[in-house]
Formats: C-alpha cells, sequence, structure tokens
C-alpha cells in the first residue's frame, strides 16, 4: 500500500511540475492557430472557476455562444453568462 501511495503522489508531482513550466516559446512550432472567429461560429459552451483577488478558487460558471457571419464578412458572437448565486 505504501509504495502504491509514493508512486501516485510522484506522478502527481511530476505532472504539476510538467504544467507550470511551459511557456509561450514552447508553442512556436506549432501547427495549430488560434482563430476565434472560426472557432465560435455557432453553438459553443464553455465552463469556468473564479477566483478572489489572492488567486484562491471561490465559485463557478458556465457560457454559452453562439456566432455568426454576416455577409459582409463580420463575425458576430452572442455570450450568456450563467453565475450561479
Amino acid at each position: 500500500m505504501h509504495k502504491l501511495g509514493s508512486s501516485t503522489l510522484l506522478s502527481a508531482l511530476v505532472f504539476l511540475t510538467g504544467c507550470g513550466s511551459l511557456k509561450p516559446q514552447d508553442f512556436a512550432e506549432s501547427k495549430t492557430k488560434l482563430e476565434p472567429d472560426e472557432y465560435y461560429l455557432g453553438k459553443v459552451r464553455s465552463w469556468g472557476v473564479m477566483e478572489n483577488r489572492r488567486g484562491e478558487p471561490h465559485s463557478r460558471f458556465t457560457t454559452e455562444s453562439f456566432g455568426t457571419r454576416d455577409a459582409d464578412g463580420t463575425t458576430t458572437i452572442r455570450q450568456t453568462f450563467f453565475h450561479p448565486d
């Protein structure tokens, strides 16, 4: 049982350490492009966490977005923000 706990802890530490060291330069060779006007066309749902000034999570939220493109190429995104009280 002790070995299983140590392995799990070690794996978690390696995972968390790896995430903390990423920099924008690490993605310079990526072929993926951020194209929000394409991504938000149609229906999109998202989830997130609100943080206080100390960076501590204090509540959750969800959004529902719907994007359209006009004949002139203008993209319009309508977003509804849900925040439970």
